[in-house]
């Protein structure tokens, strides 16, 4: 019989019964911070996520290589990611190596240090169309309009977006919007797409979102 039968499966109302999902806890710590806890016990691992203002390429203490060390001899993972509404600091470790994998972070999070090296390594590294959104959600929705160009020696093709904010996520028509904007722009059929490179060929991919 193979390993999966129906008899150790369960039934097909166990399928479509809805999961039991564990509560979710919070609280307010003294300075302010909002946490909220879910607690599952099967596995001896603890994921933490703080949404600051915050860099993982290294610390007053420590620099990014000295940093990633460090949580590297814990058998930790750590990163950190900035999109256009939040920043978010991710720190996956053992439970018994939480409090010093928490000093590690603490330290990343209070004292963040943007060194010259890693500002530059991360304008070799930054995407187009990354610096574009920027420059819209610095203009604003009242803004005029503008150019901005962003010149990369030795780049191998340009690239041109236009753009303009928009309201916030969150609003009652983002569910209505989101196939709107993928039949527009958002896949590889779009019409955006069809027409600037696959009928015209004017370009080698458009998108818009």
């Amino acid at each position: 019989m193979h390993p999966y039968s129906w008899s150790t499966i369960g039934s097909m109302d166990d399928l479509n019964a809805a999961p039991a999902l564990p509560p979710v806890l919070r609280a307010t710590l003294r300075n302010g911070v909002k946490v909220m806890l879910i607690e599952r016990h099967g596995v001896p691992l603890v994921h933490v996520a703080l949404a600051l203002e915050l860099t993982d390429k290294g610390s007053r203490s420590r620099n990014a290589f000295q940093q990633a060390a460090a949580f590297e001899s814990l058998g930790a993972r750590f990163g950190a990611a900035t999109s256009a509404d939040s920043s978010v600091l991710r720190l996956q470790t053992s439970s018994s190596r939480l409090l010093p994998a928490l000093a590690l972070m603490a330290d990343a999070a209070l004292h963040p240090a943007f060194s010259q090296d890693q500002l530059v390594l991360a304008q070799e590294r930054a995407q187009p169309t990354a610096l574009v959104a920027r420059g819209v959600i610095a203009g604003g929705r009242t803004a005029p309009a503008r150019i901005y160009l962003v010149d990369k020696p030795g780049a191998p093709q340009s690239v041109i977006a236009a753009g303009q904010s928009s309201l916030r996520q969150g609003q009652p028509d983002d569910l209505a919007m989101d196939p709107v904007m993928s039949n527009f722009g958002g896949m590889a059929t779009s019409r955006l797409n069809r027409n600037l490179r696959l009928d015209k060929h004017w370009s080698y991919g458009t998108s818009g979102a």
